[in-house]
């Protein structure tokens, strides 16, 4: 019996070690079939998306299927969104490259309100795929909702920034998983947190209402 118990946890996880690498490398290949800078942020959804209807106890859906189907779909809408987003970013590298010209007072004037601004950059990165898989809205307002959600939530939005930089640091301290779990343990990361916000969220309005 306790055989019986051992060999199916085993299994269970085994498949579960399959499925992650599985979705990983989908998502590192069809980020390079769009040369990285239009494929990554197609791929990224669509390993967003696979990796919500898991958690939603969606374990036997067709991975292939899925993720190339969503991929199609939101080719270009999660292209403009990377566009909205690496604009924030840009101005965010010019200031950062004018604050090492100057010094004195004003580098200090400007240093606070420019990290402020990254650490909000950040925070509203760590919902957006979340947001934009769960509630398909539109790009102003997944931003704006990730934005919302990381300030409700402020010690999730720090567990999961630290968790992900966890992740980071694991990849590459051991670069061997980055083929295989780089991008999904972030995405399991993200999701997860996200999700549980996200119902959070919907509870207290159940109550309030």
């Amino acid at each position: 019996m306790e055989f019986g118990k051992t060999s199916g946890m085993l299994f269970t996880i085994c498949e579960w070690i399959t499925r992650l690498a599985y979705v990983n490398l989908l998502w590192l290949l069809f980020s390079a079939a769009g040369m990285f800078v239009w494929g990554i942020m197609p791929s990224t959804v669509a390993l967003f998306t696979v990796v919500r209807k898991w958690l939603l106890k969606e374990t036997g859906i067709p991975v292939w299927n899925t993720f190339w189907k969503t991929y199609r779909k939101e080719f270009l809408r999660a292209n403009l969104l990377g566009l909205l987003l690496l604009i924030p970013a840009v101005l965010v590298a010019i200031d950062l490259m004018f604050l090492k010209t100057v010094a004195g007072p004003l580098q200090i004037a400007l240093f606070i309100p420019l990290w402020t601004l990254i650490l909000c950059y950040l925070l509203t990165l760590l919902f957006l795929f979340p947001v934009y898989v769960h509630y398909r809205a539109g790009m102003i307002d997944s931003i704006k909702y990730s934005w919302f959600h990381a300030v409700l939530n402020p010690h999730r939005s720090v567990i999961m920034l630290v968790a992900v930089a966890a992740v980071i640091f694991l990849n590459l301290y051991m670069t061997a998983l980055i083929p295989f779990f780089s991008g999904v343990m972030i995405a399991a990361v993200l999701m997860t947190g996200g999700y549980h916000s996200f119902n959070r969220i919907k509870r207290k309005t159940v109550t309030q209402n």
